[in-house]
């Protein structure tokens, strides 16, 4: 087996699975936007006999959201593990990783926060929402 080829289908893998991930997520927060703009306009001109539709919406967001979560958080683990093998196979990848990571922003992932933050604050508000209806 070549070595550049190994090294161009690990890179090659590795961009694929990146471009995954935000596709997905970009789906995700397309289809979350949609259904609470929906939700928004339906609670504003619901009876309270029909309320059961607002009710279903929102369970279906909290669905979304937690199935997301979980296809992010694998997605995200599948890219980390990616990241190493190209450390690895890449030096000079390496050597941009260990000058990120000497940043004041190290602490800061934003793939962690694609993964988790949004889906988690997104589950939030189908909560908020949740309540909102139910007292209203």
């Amino acid at each position: 087996m070549n070595d550049n080829s190994f090294k161009d289908r690990i890179w090659q893998h590795g961009l694929h699975e990146d471009q995954m991930f935000n596709e997905r997520f970009n789906f995700f927060l397309t289809l979350q936007s949609i259904l609470i703009a929906a939700v928004a306009i339906l609670v504003d001109k619901l009876e309270a006999k029909d309320k059961w539709v607002g009710y279903g919406l929102i369970i279906i967001g909290i669905i979304i959201s937690t199935v997301l979560w979980l296809i992010q958080a694998k997605q995200k683990f599948v890219l980390e593990g990616l990241r190493k093998k190209c450390q690895e196979v890449f030096p000079d990848y390496f050597e941009t990783v260990q000058y990120r990571e000497k940043s004041k922003w190290r602490y800061f992932s934003i793939t962690n926060a694609l993964a988790h933050w949004v889906p988690g604050l997104i589950m939030i508000l189908w909560i908020l929402i949740l309540v909102f209806l139910i007292k209203k």
